[in-house]
């Protein structure tokens, strides 16, 4: 399932977009949907609704922790990595971690070198929890996948074992 962002005032879990439309529109004015978006960073996502469970959620998980997962299951994303910055002249410069004003962005990067902005944090420990947490979510993703690769093979195994002995 995949989080989708529709309007700005609601976030709908759904499998695609035109599902996403048709749950908004079944629980709210359909003349209040203008858009339906995939949001792909914490700023797509107001901190006010960030800890909200999203409508069409079939488990427990709130829209951050679907954002999180939905950035795990990114297969071009290579690498998750936190930049010291702060702001000078209206501008954002890269800067120490130990700089009293330094800031922390969390990037993914992509295999080619290049990299995407997921969210700013004030402090290095809430920007290391939100990578980490995008780790542990990828982590747990690979582990499904092996464990139901495994349990294919297994499967497939004793349909050949049963083919022998007959």
């Amino acid at each position: 399932m995949n989080l989708y962002k529709v309007n700005i005032t609601r976030f709908v879990v759904a499998p695609d977009e035109r599902t996403a439309r048709d749950l908004a529109l079944v629980n709210n004015n359909p003349r209040d949907v203008e858009m339906v978006a995939k949001p792909e960073t914490m700023s797509d996502i107001p901190n006010a609704w960030r800890k909200c469970r999203p409508y069409g959620s079939a488990s427990e998980l709130n829209v951050e922790q679907y954002l999180i997962s939905q950035i795990a299951a990114t297969s071009a994303y290579s690498d998750f990595c936190i930049q010291p910055f702060k702001i000078v002249n209206g501008k954002a410069e890269v800067t120490s971690p130990l700089d009293p004003l330094a800031e922390f962005s969390v990037y993914a990067r992509y295999g080619n070198g290049m990299a995407v902005h997921l969210a700013n944090f004030q402090f290095q420990m809430q920007a290391d929890l939100f990578k980490r947490r995008i780790e542990r979510a990828r982590l747990m993703q690979n582990m499904v996948i092996q464990a139901e690769d495994a349990h294919l093979e297994a499967q497939f195994e004793d349909q050949i074992c049963g083919m022998l002995v007959d």
